[in-house]
């Protein structure tokens, strides 16, 4: 009893209530010191409760030797992982997240308030109760499992749905004037009968820990969780919002496969799947909080970019024995495997990477840094994108048609972001086939119906409603416009997006986005300019980039990086150059003498 009063006065001594708004992260997480706050509370104070076992994300960010996969509920950088509830890009952002919460259950340990520790939700329910109790003056008893506490109400009597707080103000009620150590140790015992090997008491306790923190990597369960986009999406949901998933149907019978909902637990993973039509993975969560016998809730953590079609994870040897892969896949929650869920996650990430670096915004200033453009050009310009949807960007060869639809699309985001473009370039023997979809051959001889460019990019559009997103075709006037569109013609028109026509393949309603934008180049020296259809010639702006060496951008480069006799001489040439170019392009005066001859015949 001692060593253990003892041992709490030890780490009273290393981490002193008025020192801990003083913490560091180094001296929270460690892997190298054996006196870091974390390895106090998993290993040196195993005597006043086990916390030890699990995963590590328990203490809410840690430092790592193997950095884990990540399945959108973590985030981490070459050190420290932590969790992506927190919303920080940085390890020193999360840490001061994880720090005011230690404070917050500290300073009311220390005053007895107990019922204010519920609330916080920003570690993990063990944890945080384990932290209660080093600085509670021993007004607690030293058991963290909600699990293990409801036991012991039920032992006593003291009826259901009794919370947390209430049974430790029963339990030290009963302690009376016994040794608080005395008493706990009475309580293992009466747990000990209640445990399912009726063995080692403190293992029992730890299995019970992960249970109710959800942090021990072979507790955690991982679920397959299917969304009907005629009900609900996923893309209704943000980043960190949380759903209610009734547990029955409109006609009050129980969901298929019902003791699915009853065993999901907060913390559990869950890959977010849309089904008919879209066929497709599209986001990444978890399960927020356990079901109240009515709801389940899930909390969503990422949405993929890259959606990822269901046919990819069921011809995927690994993924054969996948619950929802049996009885034609009917049902709401399916259960995955460890192994499975894994695998998922390796298929999710190779077409969607963990982000690293926060976003670089990008803005009219760096445009036009960058685009010798006048400022009311861009304005322009981005008017007649935003109205019209799809713009093409015509000029002469040289001008900076390519460089300038990218750019054009960053401004658009407001950010560099990529992953947000598509690009292709038209030709000839392109196809609706490479376009939208049609039947490849395959290494077996036969055909298979394979999805094309831009039916993707139009999935991956839809998936994330609330971003941008730009289609560049480079050399638009070079394909059979009506042959790569076919049907799509009218969709791409800005007053028919989002409405949905039956594909020609499948007979499957489909639409293009109201966020998808499409930006097409030709070349004005181009014979083939005259071809363009004028169907699509109407659905589109037309805007002439001109040579920019009369721009503001461009005269500034000129005189303040440059300044040198010899280019300022290169540009005086090419731009006389122009000028006797853009005289073939001009009507003489015989013209009209040639009309007003004939007028005066008249």
């Amino acid at each position: 009893m001692e060593d253990r009063r003892q041992l709490c006065n030890q780490f009273l001594e290393a981490f002193p209530l008025s020192k801990l708004k003083d913490l560091t992260l180094d001296t929270y997480t460690n892997l190298n010191k054996d006196n870091s706050f974390c390895y106090w509370l998993e290993s040196r104070t195993t005597g006043l409760g086990s916390f030890r076992g699990g995963y590590s994300i328990k203490f809410s960010i840690y430092a790592y030797r193997n950095k884990p996969a990540s399945d959108g509920s973590v985030k981490s950088d070459d050190k420290y992982v932590w969790y992506a509830k927190y919303n920080q890009d940085t390890a020193e952002g999360a840490f001061e997240i994880v720090k005011n919460a230690i404070v917050r259950v500290a300073n009311y340990a220390n005053e007895g308030k107990f019922e204010e520790i519920e609330s916080i939700s920003e570690l993990g329910e063990g944890y945080k109760w384990k932290i209660a109790f080093l600085y509670s003056h021993e007004r607690l008893i030293p058991i963290y499992s909600k699990k293990m506490l409801q036991t012991l109400a039920k032992h006593f009597n003291m009826g259901l749905n009794v919370s947390r707080v209430e049974i430790q103000k029963r339990l030290m009620e009963m302690k009376g004037e016994k040794d608080l150590y005395d008493f706990y140790d009475e309580l293992l015992k009466i747990l000990e009968a209640y445990s399912p090997t009726n063995t080692d008491m403190i293992q029992h306790s730890e299995n019970l820990l992960g249970e109710t923190d959800h942090d021990n990597s072979s507790q955690r369960q991982y679920w397959w969780l299917i969304a009907d986009p005629k009900v609900w999406k996923f893309t209704d949901i943000a980043v960190g919002g949380v759903v209610n998933y009734t547990l029955y149907s409109d006609n009050g019978s129980k969901r298929r496969i019902f003791q699915n909902f009853l065993d999901a637990k907060e913390g559990d993973g869950v890959i977010g799947y849309a089904s008919t039509p879209t066929l497709q993975v599209v986001a990444l969560g978890e399960i927020a909080k356990d079901t109240d016998k009515e709801y389940l809730y899930f909390r969503k953590n990422e949405q993929l970019l890259t959606p990822i079609d269901y046919s990819v994870f069921k011809q995927h040897e690994e993924l054969q024995g996948m619950e929802c892969l049996k009885g034609n896949g009917r049902g709401s929650l399916f259960k995955l495997t460890a192994d499975e869920y894994e695998t998922i996650i390796e298929i999710v990430r190779h077409e969607n990477p963990e982000k690293r670096v926060a976003v670089q915004s990008y803005t009219d200033e760096d445009f036009l840094s960058e685009v010798y453009m006048d400022a009311d050009d861009l304005q322009h310009l981005k008017s007649l994108l935003r109205q019209k949807k799809n713009v093409i960007l015509q000029g002469a060869p040289g001008v900076g048609k390519t460089f300038t639809s990218e750019r054009l699309a960053y401004v658009l985001m407001g950010e560099k972001e990529p992953e947000r473009i598509e690009k292709v370039q038209f030709h000839q023997s392109f196809s609706y086939e490479d376009f939208i979809m049609g039947y490849k051959p395959t290494e077996q001889g036969g055909f298979e119906l394979r999805t094309g460019i831009f039916y993707q990019f139009c999935q991956k559009a839809k998936n994330s409603p609330d971003k941008d997103f730009f289609f560049i075709i480079d050399e638009i006037n070079r394909g059979n416009l009506s042959k790569i569109f076919g049907e799509l013609l009218m969709l791409i028109e800005n007053g028919y997006r989002n409405t949905e026509i039956n594909l020609a393949y499948t007979g499957k309603p489909f639409f293009v986005p109201d966020n998808l934008y499409i930006i097409g180049m030709m070349n004005t020296a181009d014979r083939s300019l005259a071809m363009i259809d004028y169907a699509l010639r109407r659905r589109f702006s037309f805007f002439e980039m001109k040579p920019g060496f009369d721009s503001a951008g461009f005269m500034r480069y000129q005189q303040k990086e440059v300044n040198n006799a010899r280019f300022n001489q290169l540009i005086r040439a090419i731009k006389s150059l122009n000028k006797e170019i853009e005289k073939d392009h001009s009507l003489g005066i015989f013209i009209l003498t040639l009309f007003l001859l004939k007028l005066a015949r008249n």
